[in-house]
C-alpha cells in the first residue's frame, strides 16, 4: 500500500513540475521582445504575456505541495532531488517578484531601462529553473 502512496504522490509532484514550467511560445517569448524593444515594447509585452503567467493561485498550491514534509520523506523521491524540490519552490517565488516588477516598471514608472534589467533577469531565471524542471522530472520519471 505505501508504494502506491508513494508513486502517486511522485506523479502528483511531476504534475506540479509542469504546471511551474515556462513555454517557450509564451511568456517567455514576450521577455525576448522586451529584450529585443530594449524595454520599450513593454505595453504589447505586457498585453501578450497575461494570459500565459502561471496561474498564480495554481503555482502557490503547486509550490506548497512540493514543499510538504510527506514530499520531503517520500522514500521513493531521493534525498538529491527532494532538496532540489525545495529550491526550485524558493526560485519560483523570486520570479513571480520580478515578473510583477517588470509591470510596475512598465506600466506604472513607464522606465524602458528598468524593464530592460528586469526582462533579461526574468529571461535568464526561467531559462535556469526550466532546465531544473526537466532534469528533475526526468530524475523522477526514471
Amino acid at each position: 500500500g505505501l508504494r502506491l502512496i508513494e508513486n502517486a504522490e511522485r506523479k502528483e509532484v511531476i504534475r506540479c513540475l509542469r504546471s511551474m514550467y515556462f513555454y517557450s511560445d509564451r511568456v517567455l517569448s514576450s521577455l525576448r521582445y522586451l529584450i529585443e524593444t530594449k524595454g520599450a515594447g513593454y505595453q504589447k509585452a505586457i498585453n501578450d504575456a497575461v494570459p500565459f503567467l502561471p496561474d498564480v493561485e495554481e503555482a502557490r498550491k503547486a509550490i506548497e505541495y512540493i514543499s510538504t514534509p510527506s514530499v520531503q520523506s517520500n522514500l521513493s523521491i531521493s534525498l538529491e532531488d527532494v532538496a532540489k524540490l525545495r529550491d526550485l519552490s524558493d526560485f519560483k517565488t523570486g520570479i513571480r517578484g520580478t515578473l510583477n516588477a517588470i509591470f510596475f516598471a512598465g506600466a506604472l514608472k513607464d522606465d524602458p531601462d528598468l524593464v530592460l534589467k528586469l526582462a533579461k533577469t526574468a529571461y535568464e531565471d526561467i531559462l535556469y529553473l526550466n532546465k531544473q524542471i526537466e532534469e528533475l522530472e526526468r530524475s523522477l520519471i526514471g
